[in-house]
Protein backbone atom coordinates (compact mmCIF):
# COMPACT_ATOMS: atom_id res chain seq x y z
CA UNK A 1 0.00 0.00 0.00
CA UNK A 2 1.28 3.42 -1.09
CA UNK A 3 0.19 7.26 -0.77
CA UNK A 4 -2.60 8.80 1.36
CA UNK A 5 -5.56 7.08 0.90
CA UNK A 6 -4.11 3.88 1.39
CA UNK A 7 -2.36 5.04 4.33
CA UNK A 8 -5.98 6.53 5.54
CA UNK A 9 -7.28 3.34 4.75
CA UNK A 10 -4.54 1.32 6.60
CA UNK A 11 -5.44 3.38 9.52
CA UNK A 12 -9.12 2.84 9.30
CA UNK A 13 -8.37 -1.47 9.68
CA UNK A 14 -6.08 -0.79 12.40
CA UNK A 15 -8.76 0.87 14.56
CA UNK A 16 -11.43 -1.09 13.24
CA UNK A 17 -9.38 -4.28 14.49
CA UNK A 18 -8.31 -2.98 17.29
CA UNK A 19 -11.68 -1.40 18.42
CA UNK A 20 -12.54 -5.19 19.67
CA UNK A 21 -9.57 -6.14 21.58
CA UNK A 22 -10.82 -5.02 24.83
CA UNK A 23 -14.23 -4.46 25.48
CA UNK A 24 -15.16 -8.08 26.04
CA UNK A 25 -11.94 -8.10 29.30
CA UNK A 26 -12.71 -4.46 30.49
CA UNK A 27 -16.54 -4.08 30.28
CA UNK A 28 -16.97 -7.00 32.79
CA UNK A 29 -15.09 -4.96 35.47
CA UNK A 30 -18.31 -2.33 36.26
CA UNK A 31 -20.55 -5.77 36.11
CA UNK A 32 -18.55 -8.09 38.81
CA UNK A 33 -20.80 -7.15 41.78
CA UNK A 34 -24.22 -7.66 39.77
CA UNK A 35 -22.46 -11.15 38.34
CA UNK A 36 -21.66 -12.50 41.53
CA UNK A 37 -24.66 -11.81 43.34
CA UNK A 38 -27.05 -12.84 40.60
CA UNK A 39 -24.53 -16.25 40.16
CA UNK A 40 -24.33 -16.86 43.74
CA UNK A 41 -20.47 -16.25 43.59
CA UNK A 42 -17.95 -15.13 45.52
CA UNK A 43 -16.02 -12.05 44.46
CA UNK A 44 -12.79 -13.85 44.43
CA UNK A 45 -14.34 -15.97 41.92
CA UNK A 46 -16.09 -13.48 39.94
CA UNK A 47 -12.54 -11.81 39.65
CA UNK A 48 -11.32 -14.50 38.10
CA UNK A 49 -13.12 -12.83 34.69
CA UNK A 50 -11.05 -9.81 34.44
CA UNK A 51 -7.51 -11.95 35.44
CA UNK A 52 -8.04 -15.15 32.98
CA UNK A 53 -7.88 -12.88 29.37
CA UNK A 54 -5.06 -11.36 30.67
CA UNK A 55 -3.54 -14.73 31.33
CA UNK A 56 -4.79 -16.27 28.11
CA UNK A 57 -3.32 -13.28 25.95
CA UNK A 58 -0.28 -14.37 26.94
CA UNK A 59 -0.60 -18.06 26.29
CA UNK A 60 -1.72 -17.34 23.17
CA UNK A 61 -0.04 -14.61 21.62
CA UNK A 62 2.90 -17.32 20.19
CA UNK A 63 0.24 -19.22 18.11
CA UNK A 64 -0.59 -16.08 15.91
CA UNK A 65 2.95 -16.63 14.54
CA UNK A 66 1.93 -19.71 12.86
CA UNK A 67 -1.52 -19.05 12.33
CA UNK A 68 -0.86 -15.89 10.34
CA UNK A 69 2.05 -17.62 8.54
CA UNK A 70 -0.38 -20.68 7.01
CA UNK A 71 -3.94 -17.84 6.50
CA UNK A 72 -2.49 -14.51 6.42
CA UNK A 73 -2.61 -12.14 9.10
CA UNK A 74 -5.57 -10.56 7.57
CA UNK A 75 -7.37 -13.76 8.11
CA UNK A 76 -6.02 -14.59 11.43
CA UNK A 77 -7.28 -11.34 12.98
CA UNK A 78 -10.78 -11.67 11.93
CA UNK A 79 -10.22 -15.48 12.74
CA UNK A 80 -9.77 -14.27 16.34
CA UNK A 81 -12.08 -11.61 16.58
CA UNK A 82 -15.01 -13.85 15.51
CA UNK A 83 -13.50 -16.44 18.44
CA UNK A 84 -14.27 -13.06 20.67
CA UNK A 85 -17.89 -12.21 19.25
CA UNK A 86 -19.04 -16.10 19.29
CA UNK A 87 -17.35 -16.91 22.83
CA UNK A 88 -19.13 -13.53 24.25
CA UNK A 89 -22.28 -14.30 22.95
CA UNK A 90 -22.46 -17.85 24.33
CA UNK A 91 -21.00 -16.56 27.45
CA UNK A 92 -24.15 -14.42 28.29
CA UNK A 93 -26.33 -17.14 27.97
CA UNK A 94 -24.30 -19.64 29.85
CA UNK A 95 -26.09 -21.06 32.47
CA UNK A 96 -23.20 -21.19 35.51
CA UNK A 97 -20.50 -19.42 36.36
CA UNK A 98 -17.64 -22.34 35.41
CA UNK A 99 -19.34 -22.00 31.72
CA UNK A 100 -18.64 -18.77 31.85
CA UNK A 101 -15.34 -18.76 33.08
CA UNK A 102 -14.48 -21.97 30.25
CA UNK A 103 -15.79 -18.96 27.85
CA UNK A 104 -13.49 -16.48 29.26
CA UNK A 105 -10.70 -18.56 27.89
CA UNK A 106 -11.78 -18.36 24.64
CA UNK A 107 -12.13 -14.40 24.40
CA UNK A 108 -8.74 -13.80 25.57
CA UNK A 109 -7.49 -16.71 23.36
CA UNK A 110 -9.19 -14.78 20.31
CA UNK A 111 -7.82 -11.63 21.94
CA UNK A 112 -4.26 -13.40 21.85
CA UNK A 113 -4.27 -14.56 18.51
CA UNK A 114 -5.60 -11.23 17.09
CA UNK A 115 -3.45 -8.75 18.73
CA UNK A 116 -0.51 -10.98 18.20
CA UNK A 117 -0.98 -10.86 14.57
CA UNK A 118 -1.42 -7.06 14.20
CA UNK A 119 2.19 -5.94 14.26
CA UNK A 120 3.00 -8.61 11.18
CA UNK A 121 0.18 -6.29 9.56
CA UNK A 122 2.10 -3.14 10.12
CA UNK A 123 5.63 -4.67 9.41
CA UNK A 124 3.87 -5.26 6.00
CA UNK A 125 2.58 -2.02 4.84
CA UNK A 126 3.89 0.40 7.27
CA UNK A 127 7.46 -0.37 7.66
CA UNK A 128 8.38 2.84 7.40
CA UNK A 129 6.47 4.40 10.38
CA UNK A 130 5.90 1.55 12.27
CA UNK A 131 5.77 3.79 15.94
CA UNK A 132 2.66 5.61 14.47
CA UNK A 133 0.97 2.38 12.50
CA UNK A 134 1.55 0.75 15.93
CA UNK A 135 0.26 3.90 17.90
CA UNK A 136 -2.66 3.80 15.99
CA UNK A 137 -4.16 0.45 16.71
CA UNK A 138 -2.92 1.20 20.54
CA UNK A 139 -5.36 4.20 20.22
CA UNK A 140 -7.96 1.51 18.74
CA UNK A 141 -7.48 -0.55 21.83
CA UNK A 142 -7.73 2.11 24.52
CA UNK A 143 -10.84 3.72 22.65
CA UNK A 144 -12.79 0.33 22.83
CA UNK A 145 -11.80 0.32 26.54
CA UNK A 146 -13.03 3.19 27.47
CA UNK A 147 -16.19 3.29 25.74
CA UNK A 148 -16.84 -0.38 27.13
CA UNK A 149 -16.11 0.82 30.70
CA UNK A 150 -17.81 3.95 30.56
CA UNK A 151 -21.11 2.12 28.73
CA UNK A 152 -21.19 -1.58 30.29
CA UNK A 153 -23.43 -0.54 33.41
CA UNK A 154 -25.92 1.87 30.91
CA UNK A 155 -26.40 -1.17 29.13
CA UNK A 156 -26.91 -3.60 31.20
CA UNK A 157 -29.64 -1.06 32.73
CA UNK A 158 -31.23 -0.97 29.23
CA UNK A 159 -30.53 -4.75 27.76
CA UNK A 160 -32.02 -6.77 31.43
CA UNK A 161 -28.88 -6.94 32.92
CA UNK A 162 -25.08 -8.13 33.02
CA UNK A 163 -26.08 -10.69 30.30
CA UNK A 164 -27.64 -7.95 27.90
CA UNK A 165 -24.36 -6.01 28.04
CA UNK A 166 -22.18 -9.16 27.37
CA UNK A 167 -24.31 -10.21 24.57
CA UNK A 168 -24.33 -6.57 23.15
CA UNK A 169 -20.15 -6.91 23.63
CA UNK A 170 -20.15 -9.66 21.84
CA UNK A 171 -22.51 -8.37 18.54
CA UNK A 172 -20.09 -5.58 18.38
CA UNK A 173 -17.11 -7.61 18.29
CA UNK A 174 -18.70 -9.54 15.29
CA UNK A 175 -19.74 -6.09 13.25
CA UNK A 176 -15.60 -4.83 14.03
CA UNK A 177 -15.05 -8.27 12.59
CA UNK A 178 -16.59 -7.46 8.85
CA UNK A 179 -15.53 -4.13 9.37
CA UNK A 180 -11.90 -5.15 9.36
CA UNK A 181 -12.28 -8.14 6.40
CA UNK A 182 -13.90 -5.02 4.71
CA UNK A 183 -10.79 -2.76 5.28
CA UNK A 184 -8.14 -4.64 5.49
CA UNK A 185 -5.56 -4.96 3.03
CA UNK A 186 -6.28 -8.01 1.34
CA UNK A 187 -2.72 -10.08 1.05
CA UNK A 188 -1.85 -13.23 -1.36
CA UNK A 189 -1.74 -16.12 1.00
CA UNK A 190 1.54 -18.19 0.82
CA UNK A 191 0.89 -20.67 3.16
CA UNK A 192 4.19 -20.08 4.63
CA UNK A 193 6.24 -21.98 7.54
CA UNK A 194 6.57 -19.36 10.11
CA UNK A 195 9.11 -17.76 11.91
CA UNK A 196 10.79 -19.38 14.93
CA UNK A 197 10.18 -17.84 18.65
CA UNK A 198 13.50 -16.36 18.71
CA UNK A 199 13.46 -17.95 22.36
CA UNK A 200 18.11 -18.18 21.76
CA UNK A 201 18.06 -14.31 21.32
CA UNK A 202 19.33 -12.46 24.09
CA UNK A 203 17.67 -8.88 22.79
CA UNK A 204 14.40 -10.83 22.55
CA UNK A 205 14.33 -11.75 26.31
CA UNK A 206 15.09 -7.66 26.70
CA UNK A 207 12.68 -6.75 24.98
CA UNK A 208 10.00 -9.16 27.27
CA UNK A 209 11.25 -7.79 30.06
CA UNK A 210 10.58 -4.25 28.65
CA UNK A 211 6.98 -5.09 27.66
CA UNK A 212 6.36 -6.53 31.03
CA UNK A 213 7.45 -4.08 32.78
CA UNK A 214 5.91 -1.07 31.15
CA UNK A 215 2.45 -3.32 31.36
CA UNK A 216 2.82 -3.92 35.12
CA UNK A 217 2.44 -0.24 35.65
CA UNK A 218 -0.74 -0.40 33.61
CA UNK A 219 -2.59 -2.83 35.14
CA UNK A 220 -1.25 -2.09 38.76
CA UNK A 221 -2.49 1.80 38.44
CA UNK A 222 -5.87 0.53 36.95
CA UNK A 223 -6.52 -2.01 39.79
CA UNK A 224 -5.10 -0.39 42.20
CA UNK A 225 -4.58 4.06 41.73
CA UNK A 226 -8.25 4.30 43.18
CA UNK A 227 -7.97 2.78 46.24
CA UNK A 228 -5.14 4.39 47.05
CA UNK A 229 -7.01 8.34 46.63
CA UNK A 230 -9.77 6.51 48.36
CA UNK A 231 -7.01 6.63 51.64
CA UNK A 232 -6.15 9.76 51.02
CA UNK A 233 -9.54 10.86 51.70
CA UNK A 234 -11.28 11.09 48.15
CA UNK A 235 -14.55 10.11 47.71
CA UNK A 236 -14.95 6.70 45.65
CA UNK A 237 -16.60 8.04 42.70
CA UNK A 238 -13.96 10.88 42.53
CA UNK A 239 -11.02 7.75 42.74
CA UNK A 240 -12.97 5.97 40.07
CA UNK A 241 -12.65 9.03 37.70
CA UNK A 242 -9.11 9.53 37.74
CA UNK A 243 -9.02 6.28 35.53
CA UNK A 244 -11.00 7.94 33.10
CA UNK A 245 -8.12 10.66 33.04
CA UNK A 246 -5.84 8.29 32.73
CA UNK A 247 -7.39 6.35 29.80
CA UNK A 248 -8.12 9.51 27.91
CA UNK A 249 -4.73 10.84 28.33
CA UNK A 250 -3.22 7.55 27.40
CA UNK A 251 -4.99 7.85 23.86
CA UNK A 252 -3.82 11.50 23.29
CA UNK A 253 0.10 9.44 24.68
CA UNK A 254 -0.19 6.69 21.86
CA UNK A 255 -1.10 8.81 18.91
CA UNK A 256 1.30 11.50 19.48
CA UNK A 257 4.45 10.52 21.17
CA UNK A 258 5.02 7.36 18.62
CA UNK A 259 4.48 9.39 15.57
CA UNK A 260 7.90 12.38 16.72
CA UNK A 261 9.00 8.74 17.72
CA UNK A 262 9.14 7.90 13.88
CA UNK A 263 10.14 11.56 12.99
CA UNK A 264 13.43 11.46 14.81
CA UNK A 265 13.86 7.88 14.62
CA UNK A 266 13.91 7.35 18.19
CA UNK A 267 12.73 5.04 20.18
CA UNK A 268 15.36 4.95 23.41
CA UNK A 269 14.73 8.44 24.29
CA UNK A 270 11.25 8.42 24.00
CA UNK A 271 10.71 5.21 26.24
CA UNK A 272 13.34 6.47 28.79
CA UNK A 273 11.69 9.90 28.93
CA UNK A 274 8.15 8.30 28.95
CA UNK A 275 9.52 5.99 31.93
CA UNK A 276 10.90 8.96 33.99
CA UNK A 277 7.48 10.88 33.47
CA UNK A 278 5.44 8.09 35.15
CA UNK A 279 7.58 7.50 37.58
CA UNK A 280 7.50 11.15 38.29
CA UNK A 281 3.95 11.49 38.21
CA UNK A 282 3.94 8.57 40.95
CA UNK A 283 6.07 10.47 43.84
CA UNK A 284 4.09 13.57 42.81
CA UNK A 285 0.98 11.47 44.31
CA UNK A 286 2.76 10.26 47.04
CA UNK A 287 3.83 13.76 47.45
CA UNK A 288 1.09 15.79 46.99
CA UNK A 289 -2.36 13.33 46.30
CA UNK A 290 -4.35 16.64 45.97
CA UNK A 291 -3.22 17.33 42.62
CA UNK A 292 -4.53 13.88 41.42
CA UNK A 293 -6.00 14.86 37.99
CA UNK A 294 -3.11 16.93 37.00
CA UNK A 295 -0.76 13.60 37.95
CA UNK A 296 -3.55 10.95 36.06
CA UNK A 297 -2.74 13.11 33.11
CA UNK A 298 0.67 12.63 33.12
CA UNK A 299 0.71 8.97 34.02
CA UNK A 300 -1.98 8.41 31.05
CA UNK A 301 0.53 10.04 28.02
CA UNK A 302 3.38 7.99 29.81
CA UNK A 303 1.19 4.95 29.93
CA UNK A 304 -0.05 5.06 26.18
CA UNK A 305 3.49 6.01 25.16
CA UNK A 306 5.03 3.17 26.71
CA UNK A 307 2.35 0.65 25.42
CA UNK A 308 2.93 2.19 21.61
CA UNK A 309 6.83 2.10 21.60
CA UNK A 310 7.52 -1.25 23.23
CA UNK A 311 5.08 -3.13 20.73
CA UNK A 312 7.09 -1.36 18.18
CA UNK A 313 10.26 -2.67 19.32
CA UNK A 314 9.47 -5.93 17.79
CA UNK A 315 8.98 -4.36 14.47
CA UNK A 316 12.36 -2.65 14.59
CA UNK A 317 14.30 -5.42 15.33
CA UNK A 318 12.61 -8.00 12.82
CA UNK A 319 13.62 -7.96 9.16
CA UNK A 320 10.05 -8.99 7.42
CA UNK A 321 6.65 -9.69 8.64
CA UNK A 322 7.31 -13.47 9.56
CA UNK A 323 9.66 -12.31 11.76
CA UNK A 324 7.57 -9.72 12.91
CA UNK A 325 5.12 -12.27 14.37
CA UNK A 326 7.24 -14.49 15.88
CA UNK A 327 9.06 -11.67 17.97
CA UNK A 328 5.87 -10.10 18.81
CA UNK A 329 4.71 -13.43 19.73
CA UNK A 330 7.21 -14.52 22.36
CA UNK A 331 7.60 -10.75 23.74
CA UNK A 332 3.55 -10.21 24.70
CA UNK A 333 3.19 -13.76 24.83
CA UNK A 334 5.30 -13.69 28.58
CA UNK A 335 5.21 -9.81 28.95
CA UNK A 336 1.78 -10.48 29.28
CA UNK A 337 2.36 -13.38 31.85
CA UNK A 338 4.37 -11.04 33.70
CA UNK A 339 2.02 -8.28 34.07
CA UNK A 340 -0.96 -10.51 34.71
CA UNK A 341 0.96 -10.65 37.87
CA UNK A 342 0.85 -7.60 38.86
CA UNK A 343 -2.58 -6.48 40.50
CA UNK A 344 -2.36 -9.77 43.01
CA UNK A 345 1.71 -8.90 43.90
CA UNK A 346 0.61 -5.08 44.24
CA UNK A 347 -2.17 -6.71 46.28
CA UNK A 348 0.37 -8.34 48.58
CA UNK A 349 2.27 -5.72 48.60
CA UNK A 350 -0.90 -3.61 50.76
CA UNK A 351 -1.64 -6.61 52.64
CA UNK A 352 1.57 -6.42 54.01
CA UNK A 353 2.40 -3.15 54.60
CA UNK A 354 -1.23 -2.10 55.21
CA UNK A 355 -1.20 1.13 53.02
CA UNK A 356 -1.48 2.05 49.45
CA UNK A 357 1.30 4.01 49.79
CA UNK A 358 3.71 1.25 49.32
CA UNK A 359 1.99 0.41 46.10
CA UNK A 360 2.94 3.17 44.39
CA UNK A 361 6.44 2.64 45.48
CA UNK A 362 6.55 -0.39 44.48
CA UNK A 363 5.31 1.00 40.89
CA UNK A 364 7.75 3.64 40.81
CA UNK A 365 10.56 0.69 41.71
CA UNK A 366 9.08 -0.61 38.54
CA UNK A 367 9.98 2.75 36.23
CA UNK A 368 13.06 3.30 37.71
CA UNK A 369 14.16 -0.61 36.60
CA UNK A 370 12.22 0.01 33.38
CA UNK A 371 13.91 3.00 32.29
CA UNK A 372 17.42 1.26 33.22
CA UNK A 373 16.68 -1.78 31.14
CA UNK A 374 15.64 0.65 28.07
CA UNK A 375 19.25 2.26 28.41
CA UNK A 376 20.82 -0.56 25.82
CA UNK A 377 18.44 -0.14 22.94
CA UNK A 378 20.73 2.36 20.74
CA UNK A 379 20.07 2.19 16.94
CA UNK A 380 22.66 -0.42 16.37
CA UNK A 381 21.35 -2.53 18.90
CA UNK A 382 17.40 -2.56 17.65
CA UNK A 383 18.67 -2.82 13.76
CA UNK A 384 17.03 -5.91 11.97
CA UNK A 385 19.08 -9.39 11.97
CA UNK A 386 18.04 -12.26 10.12
CA UNK A 387 18.50 -14.78 13.11
CA UNK A 388 15.86 -12.45 15.35
CA UNK A 389 12.57 -14.14 14.53
CA UNK A 390 13.80 -15.69 11.46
Amino acid sequence: MSGRTSGVALAVALLAGALALRPSVVGVGPLLEAIAADLTASRGAVGLLATIPVFCMGLFAPLAAPLSARLGARHAIALGLLLIAVAGVVRAVAPSLPWILALTVLVGAGIGLAQGSLPAVVKRYAADRPATATGTYVAGIQIGAAAATALAAPVATVAGGWRGTLAVLGVATAVLAVAWLAVAPRERIRGEAAAALPVREPRAWLLVAIFGLQSAPFYGVNAWMPAYYVEQGWTPAAAGGLLGVVNLAGLAGALTVPRLADRYHARRGPLIVAAAVLGAALLASLAWPAGGWAWAVFIGVALGSLFSLTLTLPLDTSPDPRAAAATTGLVIGVGYLIAASAPATLGLVRDLTGTHVATLWTLFGVCVLLGLLCLPLSRERLRPTASMGA
